[in-house]
């Protein structure tokens, strides 16, 4: 008995549909690395601890950043799932198409294969409060919302990850036994643990080495008397990772 999951596309699909099918699977790839690119950055940018190391006047040009890369990865999860224009314009509409181009005898074993990334109640809740977002905020400016801001919740890192992760999986699964290699650049994504490090890592680390702060109990000791106490327990230990990172003493016990 054969092994849907081991099979290959060529033996799947009909074999007319094979050259269209490939290009199409290139084209989603490209669009989800995207995504998954702009996400991988603004978790980086989120996660450092800029409150530590800079004033919020240094910090303008990375909150711009968050914030259209933010933009431009809603718009991408709704160009990729609810948008209606054409026939293969979302991943849907070329799940349906695949199915049509799916050789009879393994009709029945795609639908259940397809059904591994299928979406939860939760992540469809997250992908309708993106639209909102999307057609209220992003691409439009609907009056009546704006006028109630308050009451229209975007959608947290998190919750965009999540749709990231879901879209990756409906790729991946349509892609049957051949898993999509280009989300990510080595460097954005070490799978093999060899030591990459990406550019936004290197860039945001920086601005940390290069930092009056870190290098103050050498280069101004007595200011450093004053300073020392400004940081809570977690700040504490998230100043000594980044000393001990650049081979500096750590400075908290």
């Amino acid at each position: 008995m054969e092994n849907f999951s081991r099979l290959k596309a060529d033996f799947v699909l009909k074999k007319s549909s094979l050259d269209e099918y490939r290009k199409i699977i290139d084209f989603f790839e490209y669009e989800l690395s995207k995504l998954n690119t702009d996400i991988f950055i603004v978790k980086k940018i989120l996660e450092f601890p800029f409150v530590i190391f800079c004033s919020p006047k240094d910090t303008i040009f990375f909150s711009r950043v968050v914030w259209n890369f933010y933009e431009n990865s809603v718009l991408t999860v709704i160009k990729l799932t609810t948008d209606q224009r054409g026939k293969l314009d979302t991943l849907f509409q070329f799940k349906n198409w695949v199915y049509q181009q799916v050789k009879k005898r393994y009709e029945l074993d795609f639908k259940n294969w397809m059904k591994k990334s299928k979406f939860d109640s939760n992540t469809k809740m997250i992908l309708k409060k993106a639209e909102k977002v999307r057609n209220q905020i992003i691409a439009h400016f609907d009056k009546h919302p704006l006028l109630g801001m308050g009451k229209l919740k975007y959608l947290d890192i998190k919750e965009l990850e999540q749709l990231k992760n879901s879209l990756n999986s409906v790729l991946e699964t349509l892609s049957f036994d051949v898993e999509p290699t280009k989300m990510l650049h080595p460097s954005y994504n070490d799978p093999k643990g060899v030591g990459y490090r990406s550019d936004i890592e290197a860039l945001l680390d920086s601005i940390a080495k290069n930092s009056e702060i870190l290098n103050m109990p050498e280069r101004s000791p007595e200011l450093w008397k004053c300073q020392k106490e400004s940081l809570d327990k977690e700040g504490e230990k998230i100043f000594n990772k980044y000393r001990k990172k650049f081979n500096l003493s750590e400075v908290y016990e």
